[in-house]
């Protein structure tokens, strides 16, 4: 049986490091990678996954829903290349399903970063005001 491995790469930089000394800010790339891949995989995320990919059909009881989440976790791959490059892999036998799950649990990532900073440029201008 063969599987497929879909690759998904993107670059996020941090621009906040520029008012904290590097000492400070120098996680490891071990810690980077387990904080990254904490995010990426959270629970919360990989609902919303399931829900927008409609991976739950069919599932009635709460064990095999968990089963599902801890099968995604489980054929998902998250490594640094860099600092501010990581690359996501899952593993399928559907070529089309990977690059469709990942692609989802990148726009979901993504959108929750965007969500995140929006929220924290409206609480700085709140008090700048």
């Amino acid at each position: 049986m063969a599987f497929y491995v879909a690759l998904f790469h993107s670059i996020f930089y941090c621009y906040d490091r520029q008012f904290f000394p590097p000492e400070i800010l120098s996680p490891t790339l071990a810690e980077q990678l387990k904080t990254l891949t904490e995010k990426i995989l959270s629970y919360p995320h990989l609902i919303t996954l399931v829900k927008a990919l409609e991976l739950d059909k069919g599932v009635t009881d709460p064990l095999t829903y968990e089963k599902l989440i801890l099968g995604i976790r489980k054929r998902t791959e998250v490594r640094m290349k860099a600092p501010d490059v990581f690359q996501i892999s899952y593993e399928d036998k559907n070529p089309k399903r990977s690059r469709t799950l990942i692609n989802t649990l990148i726009q979901i990532f993504i959108e929750e970063n965007i969500s995140k900073k929006t929220e924290e440029a409206m609480v700085a201008v709140t008090f700048a005001e």
